[in-house]
């Protein structure tokens, strides 16, 4: 089994679903043939673990998610007064992100990756679940400069080695530094980064960054990375900064899942935003174009995905 882990609450369920129908489209399972029958390799199957409590729809539109492709779906119930004291702020005002940190009691194997749910994997999966973490617990794309320790790794997607880190007792190391640094945790600018990149204090295998390809520093680029997993960090699909090439690769994944979230929603969350915008000429002109070119991008979309069956 392939463990994917992520930690999410209800609010984060559309986004998530977006994220695991990419990891599910793109992934090439391995198949052989038994007494003349084709086998799919039960090593290369997809398990999500969804840490959190989400709600009965909310579970029942992740599991359909296996119209895709057959995975494993489990949803571990936590007690969520364990993070009661982790820090948060004004930005960062969740704390689904550390649920993440309960994988190494929930999943079933040695090894996990994480995603935020933000992420859009363009990649077969398959790469990073054999890679060779070299004796570290983890693996990690080094973020854009250097903040509380150096190297500082974004921790949108980890590689966990859980059985090191079991044996490293960790969930109980992050629980007593959080208990011993409280005044240190209240300054952190990104609380659950900061906290993990302080425990591994830089101590991790580097990853390419198309594997947390994080496109909002990247804005000069015209054309969308390709074999990469892509970060919605700092700039959300249906937001009216996110580049139109990048809003349509997750409106591509997005369809395949029930939430569907598409251009009417980022029509509706720009409305909520300033509904100036549909009062002017040029914009409205503007916003026709994009919807345009997405109906386009996903037409080819589409229609490669057909070619690919045949």
């Amino acid at each position: 089994m392939i463990n994917i882990v992520f930690g999410l609450d209800d609010k984060f369920a559309a986004m998530c679903g977006a994220c695991c129908a990419s990891i599910l489209a793109n992934h090439k399972r391995k198949v052989k043939s038994e007494l003349l029958k084709i086998v799919v390799d039960a090593d290369d199957k997809i398990h999500f673990y969804f840490i959190g409590n989400l709600s009965k729809k909310n579970k029942k539109r992740l599991l359909d998610l296996k119209n895709i492709q057959d995975c494993e779906c489990s949803f571990p119930d936590i007690d969520l007064s364990q993070f009661d004291a982790f820090p948060v702020n004004n930005f960062f005002k969740s704390r689904a992100a550390y649920y993440r940190l309960l994988a190494v009691d929930f999943v079933d194997g040695d090894r996990a990756v994480y995603l935020d749910c933000d992420m859009i994997v363009n990649c077969d999966i398959q790469l990073l679940w054999d890679m060779d973490l070299e004796d570290n617990f983890i693996a990690a794309v080094k973020d854009i400069g250097e903040r509380i320790i150096s190297p500082y790794f974004n921790s949108g997607l980890i590689v966990f080695d859980l059985k090191s880190l079991r044996e490293w007792d960790f969930f109980n190391k992050v629980c007593n530094y959080v208990r011993d640094n409280k005044e240190q945790i209240e300054n952190f600018i990104y609380p659950d980064q900061d906290l993990l990149n302080k425990i591994f204090n830089g101590n991790f295998k580097q990853l390419d960054e198309r594997y947390n390809f994080m496109f909002a520093g990247h804005l000069e680029n015209t054309s969308l990375k390709e074999d990469a997993i892509v970060h919605y960090a700092g700039i959300k699909p249906l937001s009216w900064q996110c580049p139109t090439l990048y809003r349509n690769l997750f409106f591509q994944y997005s369809q395949m899942t029930h939430w569907n979230l598409n251009m009417n929603k980022f029509y509706f969350e720009l409305f909520k935003l300033s509904p100036l915008f549909f009062l002017k000429p040029k914009w409205i002109k503007r916003l026709k174009k994009m919807r345009a070119e997405t109906k386009e991008y996903l037409k080819k979309q589409a229609q490669g995905n057909k070619n690919a069956d045949l």
